[in-house]
């Protein structure tokens, strides 16, 4: 009995912590993810995609010394990059690609209505109420979209810096 209660307690120690990703497209084709279920609107849970991923225990930069051999797995010998394979590293890529293009889409669709919307302002063009409205929302949204780029690219170039760090060819990482 104490044996087995001892190595319950050492896999638990040793035992990777997981994060759970959930991911949704809204009607406008943005991708919007989050670790809590809750967070998700009622309306996309039965579209939600999960994504679970073991979180690797950081090192200090002082005590990093180079990547780790990669270990072989199973009869194929499929490599592993930093302990994922490399069609996990491709689906990181590939999910991080396609939100940064939606995020772009959508700054990009609502700065030119904006624009235009200015524009016509000057030259003395009227607009319906839902115009302006759609002006004033488009607006506030420009902030919050700029935001959200701005993380995403830099979730985008830690995740390369990590690709690099543990060997994955430049090929999946796209440089």
């Amino acid at each position: 009995m104490r044996v087995a209660l001892i190595i319950v307690a050492i896999l638990l120690v040793s035992w990777p912590s997981q994060a759970t990703i959930y991911y949704w497209t809204d009607e406008k084709g943005v991708v919007h993810m989050t670790d809590n279920l809750k967070d998700v609107p009622e309306r996309y849970r039965g579209k939600t995609k999960k994504i679970e991923e073991t979180m690797e225990e950081e090192l200090e930069p002082t005590e990093r010394i180079g990547p780790a051999p990669a270990p072989s797995v199973g009869p194929e010998d499929e490599r592993l990059y930093g302990g994922q394979s490399l069609e996990w590293w491709k689906d990181r890529f590939v999910a991080k690609r396609r939100q940064l293009a939606n995020i772009r889409r959508a700054y990009e669709q609502k700065k030119r209505f904006v624009e235009v919307f200015e524009k016509g302002r000057q030259f003395g063009k009227t607009f319906t109420d839902e115009e302006i409205e759609t002006y004033r929302q488009y607006k506030e949204e420009l902030a919050e979209l700029e935001q959200a780029l701005k993380k995403a690219e830099e979730e985008m170039e830690e995740l390369k810096r990590r690709a690099r760090f543990h060997g994955v060819p430049r090929s999946i990482r796209g440089e």
